[in-house]
């Protein structure tokens, strides 16, 4: 919920001044699934040993969007082909203000990571990955909105 991912935000005492400058991306870990011969979305790495064998992928979010119809805050990774002009990844403080500033009736509404695609000639989708941590990696300069794992 929007609600939840400003109180994550807070607790992290982000500070626009200091962070302001970092890039917003999707993030997700994942490790290779040797008996199904494929990776697999996994939860935030809690050991050392579980780190080594993930891999972080990380997909700059542009846009805030929101989706009354679902009711979703989407946090846009993704558009379709025809509509990717040449758009630039967030900053930490717009995307700060977009959504501390988000009227009351939206906190409510979940948090989601939205990549859209194209099924085929007629249709369109949206891929969409709830938010379930926010991390900040010092070292990349991001701060880092965290998909849940594959069911």
């Amino acid at each position: 919920m929007l609600k939840h991912l400003i109180k994550m935000l807070s607790d992290l005492d982000l500070n626009v001044d200091t962070y302001g400058s970092y890039s917003v991306v999707a993030t997700y870990f994942r490790k290779y699934d040797s008996s199904a011969e494929k990776y697999v979305k996994i939860d935030i790495p809690e050991d050392e040993d579980e780190f080594k064998h993930s891999e972080k992928i990380d997909t700059p979010i542009y846009e805030v969007v929101k989706d009354e119809n679902d009711p979703e805050i989407c946090l846009v990774t993704k558009y379709l082909p025809e509509k990717d002009e040449k758009r630039n990844p967030m900053f930490f403080s717009v995307f700060h203000d977009e959504i501390t500033n988000l009227p009351r009736k939206y906190r409510k509404f979940e948090v989601v990571t939205s990549a859209w695609m194209r099924l085929d000639k007629e249709y369109t989708g949206r891929l969409d990955s709830p938010i379930i941590a926010v991390l900040v990696d010092e070292e990349k300069k991001q701060i880092c909105m965290v998909e849940a794992p594959s069911k």
